[in-house]
């Protein structure tokens, strides 16, 4: 005889109670509680999924995007500030929607074996498509369009706080000594 839990799992019921066996019920008891996690897990992150997907679309829809103001990137900053949003995470749902319209084909094409999905994963995808993408242009694998920021790795001494040269690999200033 099986018993189903809340989330349809079912599990073997346990054996007539002439002789209770503690180790047994807990294991039972234990396996059921991993499938309504494991359950409640794959739901909450489709509906992460689900609700970046709508988010972005909501985006893309409104006549401010639509009549080509995104591209300045003011409407994502505005709506990072009203919304309290990462204009990154905005751009990445927008990202979402463009490539897969329906979040349906999305799931399918980035889940075909059911397992959970994240949006981590997801987004992930976005930045290999970009990694395979680059094209060579003023920078070596520089993405064509992107604007850069190029940051140099500094040294500074903790203690005294002036900066240190690294190409000498050795730092002697006046409070050291």
């Amino acid at each position: 005889m099986n018993v189903c839990g809340i989330f349809g799992h079912c599990v073997a019921a346990m054996p007539a109670i002439e002789k209770f066996d503690y180790s047994e019920a807990l294991k039972h008891l234990a396996e059921e509680i991993k499938a309504i996690m494991e359950e409640s897990k794959f739901q909450a992150s489709e509906l992460v999924i689900k609700t970046n997907h709508l988010i972005g679309e909501a985006i893309t829809k409104h006549p401010a995007y639509k009549k080509g103001k995104h591209g300045s990137g003011d409407i994502i900053k505005h709506l990072a500030l009203l919304t309290g949003c990462s204009e990154a995470h905005l751009y990445l749902c927008i990202k979402f929607v463009e490539k897969y319209p329906e979040v349906s084909n999305a799931l399918e094409t980035l889940q075909p074996d059911k397992k959970t999905l994240t949006w981590r994963q997801i987004t992930a995808t976005f930045k290999e498509a970009e990694e395979e993408g680059k094209e060579v242009g003023n920078e070596p694998g520089q993405i064509k369009g992107c604007r850069h920021l190029h940051i140099k790795t500094i040294t500074i001494c903790v203690d005294c706080g002036s900066r240190v040269d690294d190409r000498k690999k050795e730092h002697v200033h006046a409070a050291h000594t």
